[in-house]
């Protein structure tokens, strides 16, 4: 960068020594340093641009990281909900279990009432946990895809900027 720079300022410090000199034998020598000058700047411009390619690149990057722990924390908060779901079917089933054993060792009919009530509660909330535990799980691969989508939009832009390095060494 610094022998750009040098080149630079040489050249714009020679360009009016050129104008300024009547001798004709120079005019090579100018034009080599012309040519180089013309060489300098368009790598200048190559950098440059370059150099805007990869900010972009690193700012989506960033946009895709940023989708990527939103998508975690969903994904995480999925699976949660359909562990917590799951217990729920766990322990309603043990509860219909035991109230279907209670019921048939049940001898007085008020007891047998009130068991056989609590039993149809508890395959009520199950059937109710059946269908929550559809929808988690809907949820759940909704979020795994989403994950999915932003971590590949994420390796997309890694292997786009990988490219922009390797063209520019």
């Amino acid at each position: 960068m610094r022998k750009i720079k040098f080149l630079v300022i040489a050249g714009l410090a020679v360009a009016p020594m050129v104008y300024a000199q009547p001798n004709g034998s120079d005019s090579p020598t100018l034009q080599s340093i012309l040519s180089e000058l013309h060489a300098i700047r368009a790598e200048l411009h190559n950098q440059q641009a370059q150099s805007q390619t990869m900010k972009v690149l690193l700012f989506q990057m960033q946009t895709y990281q940023t989708a990527i722990n939103r998508a975690t924390q969903r994904t995480d908060d999925a699976r949660a909900n359909l562990t917590a779901v799951i217990e729920g079917e766990t322990y309603f089933s043990a509860d219909i279990g035991r109230d279907e054993d209670s019921l048939q060792e049940a001898h007085d009919e008020v007891d047998r009432k009130s068991l056989a009530s609590d039993l149809d509660r508890s395959k009520a909330s199950l059937a109710s946990f059946k269908t929550m535990e559809q929808d988690r799980v809907t949820a759940l691969q909704q979020a795994e895809a989403e994950l999915q989508k932003a971590e590949e939009g994420f390796d997309s832009v890694q292997n786009q900027l990988g490219q922009v390095l390797k063209t520019s060494r």
